[in-house]
């Protein structure tokens, strides 16, 4: 009968040190403990120092993962034992002395970032203008209402002419500013005032001619202007603050209409029919300040 040391001998030295009372400095997992852990076999004190060992230990750590999945009872129970800063960056652990310079900058550099910054406000006509307004030049071409002949003698017939005048130089010169290499039919006098002369009180006629004659050539179908519907809540936003104070109910319509439709028209990818719909809109209010 083999005596009881020699038995002893002959086990697994992983079940020798957890049948202690005392367990050992662990150092690096044995193989046959790595098997037993995984099968669920080893005590739960051993077991728990053994999570605190593959949380510190890297290579041991590297060595359970190339383990066979099957074998892996109580993966979910491990991954949730062990901080994820330690799976894949064990060496980035700083000691709390250089964690607070660390987090001083990152909150300097957050709050420069994010802190508002006192920019002028840009209104419309900058949008417009802007060079990221890219259309198609070359082939695009846009007639004025009273260029068309059977519309010529509805514009300017009325005893008020001023604002139609101011209205139609608003229209003129947006389009001259869209198209200046292109030649393109003069202003008739009966229809034109110098910039310079316009009176302060009818600037927001002129303005209304502008804005009608770039939303016109925005909602063609040949035109790229993605950049101006891209700042369609700005363009809408001075819109409606321009023209508020104009004495004029139809033309009241007609924006409040315009305004809707404009904030409605996606900027990634404005729909023609909505294009559409805009461009009635602007049309019904060059027919109103031409014609009466």
């Amino acid at each position: 009968m083999a005596d009881k040391n020699s038995q002893t001998n002959k086990l697994p030295v992983s079940l020798i040190l957890s049948q202690q009372n005392e367990d050992p400095p662990l150092d690096c997992i044995l193989a046959e403990e790595m098997t037993l852990f995984n099968q669920r076999k080893l005590k739960r004190k051993r077991t728990q120092k053994i999570f605190a060992h593959l949380n510190s230990c890297s290579d041991c750590y590297m060595r359970w993962l190339e383990c066979p999945p099957m074998k892996q009872k109580h993966t979910w129970a491990f991954w949730k034992q062990i901080p994820k800063i330690q799976w894949y960056l064990p060496e980035i652990q700083l000691a709390p002395a250089r964690m607070v310079p660390v987090l001083v900058t990152a909150l300097i550099l957050i709050a420069v970032f994010f802190w508002p910054h006192d920019t002028p406000q840009k209104d419309y006509h900058y949008y417009l203008e802007n060079p990221e307004f890219h259309m198609s030049k070359n082939d695009l071409s846009i007639s004025l209402p009273w260029e068309i002949r059977k519309n010529h003698i509805n514009f300017a017939n009325q005893k008020k002419v001023s604002h139609q005048k101011v209205f139609a130089t608003g229209m003129w010169t947006a389009r001259q500013e869209l198209f200046p290499k292109k030649e393109l039919p003069k202003c008739p006098d009966f229809l034109w005032m110098d910039n310079n002369n316009i009176p302060q009180k009818l600037e927001p006629y002129y303005d209304l001619g502008r804005w009608c004659l770039f939303t016109k050539v925005a909602c063609l179908k040949n035109v790229d202007a993605k950049a101006f519907f891209k700042h369609q809540p700005m363009i809408a936003k001075n819109l409606k603050l321009a023209f508020s104070d104009l004495n004029d109910s139809v033309i009241q319509k007609q924006l409040s209409l315009s305004y809707d439709v404009l904030l409605k028209i996606d900027s990634t990818s404005p729909s023609e029919r909505k294009c559409y719909q805009l461009m009635k809109n602007v049309n019904s209010i060059i027919w109103h300040e031409l014609r009466n």
